[in-house]
């Protein structure tokens, strides 16, 4: 006589009386579903990893002083060989163009000697070069003095050798309001003066494509307006530096 094969615990879960359990059916579905997933979204990402590999491979960039260009791909893989992350702003030259710009801009308010009036600063991926208000407009007006077409005209040389920078020209006040027979608020005035300074540019032969205007009013100060030192320092004009995305 036989003996009687022991059941486990897992075959009476399994084994309902029927030759398949429907909670199987639901869960082979469901794996089926999660397979064909996987696979469309490592389809996905192949393909957008190899469009990116070739859009890539069609940059060509400076290496060295004497103009020698390579494939970007190149060039990354050689800086991967050292220890360091490879960074893709690195790789373009990105970092590099903004830094000698940003260099420049310093180097020329050094040499100009416009001190306080000027001052540049790198802010994240932004060049940002700051003039005192009084150093342009007299007050209450949007005329430029004779000392802003000075700083500009020097600007204009240093906004030509980068011209794949956006220049965001932006107007700011005191907190101080203004009303007389041009400006019924500072925010007029500080518009008219960022289109001013904006229109000085494109005379110059900026391409106006380039060229933006804001006027702030007291929105942004970067001093508290409770004295005339703070409320000069935010009567201000800013020029925004920003690689163009194309």
């Amino acid at each position: 006589m036989n003996a009687p094969v022991r059941r486990t615990l897992i075959d009476d879960f399994i084994d309902d009386g029927e030759e398949t359990a429907p909670w199987m059916v639901t869960y082979g579905d469901m794996m089926t579903l999660l397979l064909v997933f996987f696979i469309l979204l490592y389809t996905v990402f192949y393909f957008q990893t190899e469009s990116f590999k070739r859009d890539l491979s069609k940059v060509e960039i400076e290496v060295d002083d004497r103009g020698t260009t390579m494939n970007v791909l190149e060039y990354a893989q050689t800086l991967g060989e050292s220890a360091r992350p490879v960074v893709l702003e690195e790789a373009t030259g990105l970092r590099e163009k903004r830094a000698r710009m940003l260099s420049e801009l310093r180097e020329l308010a050094d040499a100009e000697n416009w001190g306080h009036d000027v001052s540049v600063q790198s802010i994240g991926d932004k060049v940002v070069v700051t003039l005192d208000g009084s150093a342009v407009f007299g007050s209450g007006s949007a005329g430029l003095t004779e000392g802003a077409s000075a700083i500009f005209e020097r600007m204009v040389e240093t906004f030509e050798r980068y011209p794949d920078y956006r220049v965001g020209i932006s107007g700011h006040t005191d907190d101080v309001p203004i009303s007389n027979q041009r400006f019924s608020s500072n925010w007029e005035l500080s518009a008219v003066r960022a289109t001013s300074v904006l229109r000085y540019f494109a005379a110059r032969g900026i391409d106006p494509r380039r060229l933006t205007a804001t006027g702030y009013a007291d929105l942004f100060p970067v001093a508290p307006n409770d004295d005339e030192q703070g409320r000069s320092r935010n009567r201000r004009v800013e020029f925004v530096l920003e690689k163009e995305s194309r």
